[in-house]
């Protein structure tokens, strides 16, 4: 067995400085980066694994830019009626919810729906969803 040895080990004194630069991004790079964004669950087909109760219905957008940058995800029905807009100013989060309300905070009908993401300065891309939602017990009406 040989010892491990080196000939002059580091001290106090010794100092290192390290140089690097940091990658340019790219217009590939950034096309690579809209292809990533997507919706789950997709279909949503009446409940997600993360929903905490029976009342707490939503799907999820992720990788979305996480530089700060301004994102709007604008849904529509496949007939395009606006349903929902949805902001995430300066987020450095990349997810956002949608409850699966309208604008007038109604549940949606089960369908296709259209997505329109436009993610700041790095583009547009537009997703398809389909949802449907589970059958509605009223106790009282």
């Amino acid at each position: 067995m040989i010892p491990s040895r080196s000939a002059k080990g580091n001290t106090a004194d010794d100092s290192f400085t390290f140089l690097t630069t940091a990658p340019e991004a790219s217009d590939s790079s950034a096309a690579a980066d809209l292809d990533m964004i997507n919706v789950f669950p997709n279909p949503y087909y009446a409940s997600n694994s993360q929903e905490t109760n029976r009342f707490d219905h939503f799907v999820t957008f992720n990788h979305l830019p996480d530089d700060g940058s301004d994102v709007e995800i604008t849904i529509y029905s496949i007939d395009g009626v606006m349903v929902r807009k949805l902001h995430a100013h300066n987020s450095a989060d990349q997810y956002l919810r949608w409850d699966l309300r309208n604008n007038s905070n109604l549940p949606v009908a089960s369908g296709p729906y259209v997505a329109h993401v436009k993610a700041g300065t790095h583009g547009k891309r537009v997703l398809k969803l389909y949802v449907v939602q589970r059958n509605q017990v009223v106790k009282y009406y």
